[in-house]
């Protein structure tokens, strides 16, 4: 048999030669750490060796030269391409190099010597937007801008009266916050570290009334403590409710009809909408950091978060509700940090896509919840999160055809 008879068959982009024999090399990359005064090396593995095939490819016959610009015309080619390997099969290369060689004494024949690689694909570095940044800076630029407008419309100057509105006014915001802090399940020591803030700047309250940025700073403080000291779960903002429709109602602001009355009213409207936009920031940032209730946990230990899509979507369509509220009042400043702390949110909100959501299920006859967990999930341990989502009176019988609210997909 001669050597052209031992020749295999073999493309490269569709482009046909002979193969006689071939080289194929590979192995692991090793980092190799020698240590002084140690005579075992240390060896890290960093991952496989790109395969490299070499061979040398025939192309035969009295039309070789056309075969021959063909070959040369696909290995020229950028990129990866299709090599059909006579013994490995199909596989994508890249061309490392090539050599092509011609003899008179060989007419008829041009042989070429290809290095080539295994090709692998191209990972792109992704790219993930952390929309809670977004809001968090959305919020502490709200703040900013309200404080900062706050600071500039205050002003105690004047009758004596004057102050004493304006000390009313910072005592009703106490009054909120404190009735806000009410309605939530802080722990005691820190429901007490609370209160003595509140009574500490009701004490400083009349000293604090001719520094507005000290007692902007202080109300701010606390309004922030508040949503960072409770567990911000499904409860949603209900509980916060008075914080963002706070209204520091003042004698003359009704008809502030002298200038000294404008000034009252001025104070009044300033202080109304520190209080309300700090709530909205701290509200936002914590709607922003609040992730999935399994995930999520507060320093006491207890569970935080959303369980599901709807749950998030109600918190987020109440804390949109607010903002425009407040957008209503706002000055120019003030007007814009909010429209961009809305975007932020909603932006924020996609990241909450993977909760499950709501769905209804009608058992047919009265059963207990495990068994309708069961039915349901393949899984009687969820029997507590559907009788306390439903509120269920009895879970030893739920009864037939009534419609329960249960975590779909």
């Amino acid at each position: 048999m001669s050597w052209q008879e031992e020749l295999r068959d073999a493309k490269f982009r569709g482009k046909p030669f002979f193969v006689e024999e071939h080289e194929l090399s590979g192995g692991r990359r090793k980092q190799v750490t020698e240590y002084p005064l140690r005579d075992d090396p240390a060896t890290e593995d960093l991952g496989r060796k790109a395969h490299r095939f070499s061979f040398q490819a025939f192309v035969i016959g009295p039309d070789y030269m056309a075969a021959r610009d063909a070959l040369l015309e696909a290995l020229d080619e950028a990129g990866p391409g299709e090599l059909i390997h006579p013994y490995f099969g199909s596989r994508t290369v890249d061309i490392l190099e090539w050599s092509v060689r011609e003899s008179t004494r060989k007419g008829g024949m041009a042989t070429f010597t290809i290095s080539c690689v295994q090709a692998g694909k191209t990972v792109l570095p992704s790219r993930t937007v952390n929309t809670a940044v977004g809001v968090q800076t959305a919020s502490a630029s709200l703040t900013e801008v309200t404080a900062a407008g706050f600071v500039e419309t205050w002003d105690v100057s004047g009758p004596e009266w004057v102050r004493l509105e304006a000390l009313d006014a910072v005592d009703s915001a106490l009054d909120a916050i404190s009735g806000a802090m009410d309605m939530t399940s802080m722990p005691f020591d820190m429901a007490n570290s609370a209160l003595a803030d509140i009574t500490s700047l009701k004490a400083d309250g009349l000293s604090l009334l001719n520094f507005p940025d000290l007692l902007a700073d202080r109300l701010c403080a606390l309004v922030d403590d508040l949503f960072d000291l409770v567990s911000f779960d499904t409860s949603g903002l209900s509980l916060f409710s008075s914080l963002f429709s706070f209204s520091s109602s003042t004698r003359a602001a009704s008809s502030p009809l002298s200038t000294v009355g404008a000034k009252v009213a001025a104070n009044g409207s300033a202080l109304t909408r520190l209080i309300r936009n700090t709530a909205l920031a701290s509200a936002a940032t914590a709607f922003a950091s609040t992730t999935a209730a399994s995930t999520a946990s507060t320093s006491t230990g207890s569970s935080t978060g959303f369980e599901t899509f709807d749950d998030a979507l109600a918190v987020r369509e109440e804390l949109v509700q607010a903002i425009d509220a407040s957008s209503s009042e706002a000055s120019d400043p003030e007007y814009a940090a909010l429209t961009d702390l809305r975007v932020a949110v909603v932006q924020d909100f996609a990241s909450r896509e993977s909760l499950p959501r709501l769905t209804s299920y009608q058992p047919a006859e009265t059963l207990p919840a495990v068994v309708v967990a069961y039915d349901i999930y393949g899984d009687a341990a969820q029997a507590d999160q559907i009788v306390t989502r439903n509120k269920v009176r009895h879970p030893g019988a739920i009864p037939g055809g009534s419609v329960l609210e249960v975590l779909g997909g």
